[in-house]
This record gives structure tokens, sequence and C-alpha cells, in this order.
């Protein structure tokens, strides 16, 4: 299932077990497949453990976006890899309210449609189309 990345979201933790390694792991995507970050080094256990990573997530922040888990079967040497999830957490960063606006004025290439964009502090620009 798709659904909208959280402002704020610093870093994915998960509880996995598995001795599946790399392209088996976890996966965050966008809703149109592409690739934003991948957990993809494991321990060879039975055991939970957490994993913390997909650190800098920010630039998808608000966009539509969906979990992947993958279990890849290595044809070369015979092996069968295991990944399992039980859990996936959010951590957060700083307060969006600690983190300053980025503006541009008349930076180079911006046409003359436009419109008004808010900030996630509320604050409100002028914005220009690229050509």
């Amino acid at each position: 299932d798709v659904f909208i990345l959280p402002f704020g979201v610093a870093a994915i933790k998960i509880r996995r077990a598995g001795g599946a390694n790399n392209p088996s792991g976890f996966y965050l995507l966008h809703a149109n497949g592409h690739e934003i970050c991948r957990m993809t080094d494991g321990r060879d256990t039975d055991s939970w453990f957490d994993h913390v990573g997909c650190h800098g997530v920010g630039n998808a922040h608000g966009y539509p976006v969906k979990f992947h888990i993958l279990d890849q079967h290595d044809d070369d040497h015979g092996d069968w890899g295991k990944v399992w999830v039980s859990q996936i957490e959010f951590e957060y960063g700083h307060p969006l309210e600690t983190q300053a606006n980025v503006v541009e004025e008349n930076p180079p290439g911006v046409g003359g449609w436009g419109g008004t964009c808010t900030c996630p502090d509320g604050s409100e620009y002028e914005v220009g189309d690229n050509g």
C-alpha cells in the first residue's frame, strides 16, 4: 500500500531477522517504484535484531511512498535467503519549526507562471515555474 511519508522523518528502524544480504532486505520506494533507500545488510541469524537505516530520507517527505521487502534467491550458489521484518518505526529528527525555509530570490530559469507556496512552518511565498 502507498502512503505519504510524514515530515520530520530522519531514519527508519526495523526489527529484523534472517540471513539474507544484498539485494535482499527492506526498501523504501516512491509510489512509482523508484528507490529512495534500502537496508540490505543483515546478520545470518534467526534471532530478532534492530536495524536503523535509511538516514536522510528528507527529500521524500510529503510524497507517496511504499515499503518493499525483497527475499532474493541466489541461483549461482543454490542458497535461499530469508528476510523477516516484525515492525517498522520512523525516527524523527529536529522539529520542523527549528528548520529554516530555503528561499531564493529571482533564481535563473524561473518563468512567469506561478502561485503561492506554503512551507511546513506556515510561511507563504510567491513561486514560479521553470520556463
